[in-house]
């Protein structure tokens, strides 16, 4: 007999089902992985969102859920003002129900949730290797929203391994954020932000909340021209709250991986994990620049990726749109090539009063996709 299955919003009774579904979920490659949310899948919805929606999908004779999704409303700069926009994640579906209604049926109970809690632009990010997604997204299905291409968003994991010496540029010094800077640092951030479309509305107090949780002080790396900011990144380490698990290896790299692993014990090379253990990564976000400079991000990069290739971490993963001018110091490093397709949606109900989106090179930040 077919079962049933029912749409509803999730709360904290079922953070065990929304963690198994997305153990479960894995995404393939020569590294098949599973982007997990322990010990709690709320912990990680803060970094998503200022509010957030999760949209689950349960069978109805189990209470099995199979399915989920989420939209997490935060504070992001529209054409340079401050806008609530929705961003659309973490769609699971279980192997065995993706041919069915589904996915239709989550996109009308979003519309219901866009009805009751309007907001005027929603964006998502398909990785580039999730075949499936992009079909769906692209195929103009009945029933789901328009989803309009903004380029692709280059995500590459930066190996932290071989030394590298530093770029000193005449003027130019580096420190750390503090109690006494913080303000500052967040207000330079802001103005930069403001230049680029959907990056986030972060304020200082951010830190003492869930929206940048586990980033310290201390993350925060700062370039200086005198007394002057003039470059910011920071190393978020979300270890404690979201996971990237390896779930396989490619025949290849089963073969590789003894060797190479054998040789990280004489060399700087960080080993590959084991099957079942995640994967020691910080992102490299709140990246802004004075007027894009790339002489001075090309030199803070070098600082921050000097600092930290000394740590446990293996990669460091980097957000930039393509056409960012800032894209091509990142692509000097030995990394491993990853991106996704940016997308603006737009629920017809509420697009043709909206304002078009400029021309602004966009910038989402990484650490909360």
């Amino acid at each position: 007999m077919r079962s049933s299955y029912h749409l509803g919003l999730a709360g904290l009774d079922d953070d065990c089902e929304l963690r198994a579904c997305m153990r479960r979920n894995c995404m393939g490659g020569d590294i098949s992985v599973s982007f997990r949310r322990e010990p709690n899948y709320f912990l990680g919805c803060c970094v998503q969102g200022e509010c957030s929606e999760i949209i689950k999908c349960t069978e109805s004779d189990t209470g099995r859920i199979v399915g989920l999704g989420a939209r997490h409303i935060s504070e992001m700069n529209v054409n340079g003002v401050s806008k609530k926009v929705g961003y659309l994640a973490d769609l699971r579906i279980e192997p065995n129900v993706r041919n069915g209604t589904i996915l239709a049926r989550g996109y009308h109970y979003l519309r219901t949730l866009q009805s009751i809690t309007p907001v005027d632009y929603h964006y998502s990010m398909v990785l580039a290797n999730n075949v499936s997604a992009l079909d769906i997204v692209t195929s103009g299905r009945a029933g789901l929203p328009r989803y309009s291409s903004m380029g692709k968003v280059l995500s590459p994991a930066i190996f932290l391994d071989l030394p590298k010496r530093a770029i000193n540029i005449k003027g130019i010094h580096f420190s750390k954020a503090n109690t006494s800077n913080v303000n500052v640092v967040f207000d330079f951030i802001q103005k930069q932000y403001k230049r680029k479309q959907f990056s986030p509305v972060y304020h200082s107090s951010d830190l003492m909340s869930g929206r940048l949780r586990g980033l310290l002080y201390k993350d925060i790396y700062i370039a200086y021209r005198g007394n002057t900011i003039v470059g910011t990144i920071a190393a978020w380490d979300q270890g404690k709250f979201r996971q990237t698990h390896i779930e396989s290896y490619s025949k290849i790299l089963r073969f590789i991986r003894p060797v190479h692993n054998a040789l990280s014990t004489l060399t700087p090379l960080k080993q590959l994990p084991q099957l079942g253990s995640h994967i020691p990564y910080v992102y490299f976000s709140l990246m802004a620049v004075l007027d894009d400079d790339i002489n001075i991000f090309r030199a803070l990069l070098r600082h921050v990726y000097r600092e930290r290739r000394r740590g446990s971490w293996h990669y460091a993963v980097a957000g930039i749109h393509e056409d960012s001018a800032l894209a091509e110091v990142i692509k000097e490093y030995r990394h491993i090539s990853s991106s996704g397709e940016l997308y603006s949606i737009d629920f017809e109900e509420r697009g043709a009063s909206l304002p078009a989106l400029d021309d602004r090179t966009p910038h989402v930040e990484i650490a909360s996709i």
